[in-house]
């Protein structure tokens, strides 16, 4: 967790921020390899393609990340 913590403090996140973008890695990876050995990337497009733009879209993600300060820490948005 420590080096996951590491890295995206690189992009200048910092806590409540920085626990929201471990969780939004967390939940692509797993889900992303979930997908992929259950046979769920059905499409012709090549797996390792999808997977490099997901790659390319998570880093532009973190680099624009919205600054903490729209819902309070730990209140949900009730959507």
């Amino acid at each position: 967790a420590e080096i996951t913590y590491g890295m995206l403090r690189a992009y200048g996140l910092t806590e409540p921020d920085l626990t929201d973008a471990v969780r939004l890695l967390r939940a692509t990876f797993h889900g992303y390899c979930a997908l992929e050995a259950s046979g769920g990337f059905g499409a012709p497009r090549d797996v390792q393609a999808s997977w490099d733009k997901a790659v390319d879209a998570l880093h532009v993600a973190l680099e624009n990340w919205p600054q903490a300060g729209g819902a309070e820490e730990g209140e949900g948005t009730g959507g």
